[in-house]
Parts: C-alpha cells; sequence; structure tokens
C-alpha cells in the first residue's frame, strides 16, 4: 500500500537529514 512506502521515504530521508545536516541547506537552496 502507498501509506508503507510513504512512510519508509520518509523514515528514510529523515535518517539521511540526520546523519548529513548539509543535504537539508543543499536541498533548500
Amino acid at each position: 500500500c502507498p501509506y508503507s512506502t510513504m512512510t519508509l521515504k520518509n523514515g528514510v530521508e529523515s535518517a539521511v537529514v540526520k546523519a548529513i545536516p548539509e543535504i537539508k541547506s543543499v536541498e533548500s537552496v
């Protein structure tokens, strides 16, 4: 179901942003 994919993507993104805060800055720009 789409919910699982969305949650997984959110979890991965959160983990990546937490591991590399720079990514958030790059995305904002």
